[in-house]
């Protein structure tokens, strides 16, 4: 009994020591959950939509309608598809039985899902597509803390339907700035590496963005 005890207690410190590493399916849930609690004001704005950026996360680089963010541990590599939300295209999910947790989620009437995958040993694979828009990133160690700023980031996500209708008309712009999308090129986990190591270096932008954590 006693030693089942002290089993118990290292397993609990591990888990404060860490964060939220551990692939629990109660923790990941509460995380998206707390999501939708709190209304995010956007506070960066592109073409066609507005987003909340965490005060601390900043923005490394911009092709089109991918973005690569980083909080100064991880790199967070967004997609915003534009497209599929001004044609209200369904989400294409497919449960994965590779990964840790593979799970569908809702709030209301949208719909995303969670992939997270073990990465040989060296942190998790997190995949988060919610929103019309997708974020993917290798982590470490605090995957709940990743998933966090993910979801304030995708959930705060307003689009502009009057400038989205007029890009799409434009067969320069649709071709060139809607279509490009850096996930498409990768088919496996293994593949989105070799796509981080070409999109994966960059000069960070100088263009500041508000810092304020504000709620509405």
């Amino acid at each position: 009994m006693k030693k089942k005890r002290v089993l118990f207690l290292i397993l609990i410190v591990t888990f404060l020591l860490t964060g939220c590493t551990l692939v629990n399916e109660d923790n990941y849930e509460e995380v998206i959950a707390d999501s939708f609690r709190g209304n995010m004001i956007s506070n960066t704005s592109r073409v066609g939509y507005k987003y909340y950026l965490p005060r601390t996360m900043k923005v490394l680089k911009r092709v089109s309608a991918n973005e690569i963010l980083s909080d100064n541990v991880n790199n967070y590599y967004l997609f915003v598809d534009r497209t599929s939300y001004f044609n209200k295209t369904e989400m294409n999910y497919t449960y994965s039985t590779d990964a840790v947790f593979s799970k569908e989620f809702s709030n209301g009437d949208a719909t995303g899902y969670l992939v997270v995958t073990k990465n040989n040993g060296e942190g998790y694979y997190v995949e988060i597509q919610y929103n019309y828009a997708k974020i993917e990133v290798m982590v470490r160690k605090d995957v709940c803390d990743a998933i966090a700023k993910s979801m304030s980031i995708l959930s705060s996500l307003t689009y502009q339907d009057v400038v989205i209708e007029e890009l799409l008309r434009s067969d320069n712009k649709s071709s060139s700035e809607v279509m490009y999308n850096i996930f498409e090129e990768a088919d496996t986990t293994s593949d989105y590496m070799d796509v981080l190591k070409e999109y994966g270096t960059y000069q960070e932008e100088t263009k500041e963005v508000d810092p304020d954590f504000i709620r509405k």
